[in-house]
């Protein structure tokens, strides 16, 4: 039970650990049409990606990101979801110094500013499409993140929540573990302060965050909170983890049942939402009993891990996801707070996912103005001719300029 997965170190190794799964299943009587089955039960938001090692078959990720529209793709607005788009690339940073990530994440609750829910009915309930869990095999729908809620013993419930970014995985960590500014990343928080910082690059945070569970009914939370990180090598051990699942396809009544029994224990975590075979990192988020809080038990896990496939040509993808377990103190019902968390979890994740999106694409673009530049520079020393005639145009076509006063 203490041992970790074995986790690859690249994608050529993750490939040849899925091929030897695959024998391993072949030697064991798996036939193909049982993992034919087992595909089928994949919820209808989680698409799979083009992966020419399992053959599946299946349309490029560039043509889901075509067909969901500008709001869905990595150069698109900031919405949460693909008809949610808040404004162009280049709005983004505007609006009194605000950095770029913290503009994308504002604008990406816009016309949210009285707390409404965004989960659709029964959306992460019994009955609804919400995976156990997430694996490689397969993308989110772009922009959409996934929200599950299962019951768990007394009064308490465990959520689980991932989204699909278009960035790198370093980009999502870097404002995970910016401790210092998670209020102006994450819409849920009222208040964020660092009281112990720990050189492993964990920390020790109070937080206050605040939910709108009904009309005129807000529910505000405090809690201080001790944040661990693990990087991959140095990996979350399956026995810090309760209710581990690593298949698929395993019936998701099952697996709430299972959830329903599995008690509340400080210091072990509720499972990951994302199983992988390639590096990924963890970050555990704890509260603090002997600490003032509005919970009796809040444990978390945030998990980000590359994606191979699951991102436009030539850009990288990352996967995010978040598991809680809660417990309200008093008398207060967990059922009456269940959803609006989930609710809150979904759309701090699409903020999240809006800030990395819109600090990659304002890298690329000071990276884009200094190539032009240095190009410009060169064009500029050449005699003129049909060598300079040629340089200009292919300035002209690789940067998408339509004037020449613009060179």
């Amino acid at each position: 039970a203490g041992r970790p997965r074995r986790h690859a170190r690249s994608a050529e190794e993750a490939v040849g650990i899925e091929d030897m799964r695959l024998e391993s299943e072949h030697e064991h009587g798996l036939s193909l049409k049982r993992k034919s089955l087992m595909l089928e039960r994949i919820p209808k938001k989680v698409i799979p990606h083009y992966a020419p090692r399992a053959g599946q078959g299946a349309a490029t990720i560039e043509a889901v990101f075509s067909s969901r529209g500008p709001a869905a793709g990595a150069g698109a607005g900031v919405g949460v979801g693909p008809n949610e788009g808040r404004g162009e690339a280049g709005e983004v940073g505007e609006g009194g110094g605000e950095t770029p990530a913290a503009a994308a994440a504002a604008a990406a609750v816009e016309g949210d500013s009285d707390g409404g829910d965004v989960l659709e009915p029964g959306e992460g309930m019994p009955g609804s499409e919400s995976p156990t869990i997430l694996v490689d095999e397969y993308c989110l729908e772009p922009g959409e993140a996934m929200v599950r809620i299962e019951e768990a013993p007394g009064n308490a419930v465990r959520i689980f929540s991932g989204i699909d970014i278009v960035a790198p995985m370093d980009e999502v960590w870097s404002l995970l573990t910016d401790y210092d500014h998670l209020h102006e990343i994450v819409p849920s928080l009222e208040s964020n302060k660092v009281l112990v910082r720990r050189p492993c690059g964990g920390a020790r945070i109070e937080q206050v965050g605040a939910a709108k569970v009904m009309p005129g009914v807000k529910f505000k939370a405090k809690m201080t909170l001790d944040v661990h990180t693990y990087l991959e090598d140095n990996p979350l051990m399956e026995n810090q983890t309760a209710g581990y699942v690593d298949d698929f396809s395993v019936p998701s009544n099952e697996v709430r049942e299972a959830s329903s029994k599995i008690p509340l224990r400080r210091g072990v975590f509720p499972r990951p939402y994302a199983i992988t075979d390639l590096p990924h990192r963890d970050i555990t988020m704890a509260n603090v009993p002997d600490a003032p809080g509005d919970f009796d038990h809040y444990q978390g896990v945030w998990r980000v891990q590359p994606l191979q496939g699951c991102a436009p040509r030539g850009e990288d993808a990352a996967r995010l996801t978040y598991a809680v377990e809660i417990k309200p103190k008093g008398m207060l019902p967990v059922k009456l707070i269940e959803r609006r968390i989930a609710s809150d979890l979904k759309t701090n994740l699409g903020a999240i996912r809006a800030s990395a999106e819109a600090n990659v694409r304002l890298k690329m673009e000071e990276r884009d103005t200094q190539l032009l530049k240095q190009a410009k520079e060169e064009a500029d020393s050449m005699e003129f001719g049909e060598e300079k005639i040629q340089k200009i145009m292919e300035l002209k076509k690789k940067y998408s300029i339509k004037s020449h006063s613009q060179l």
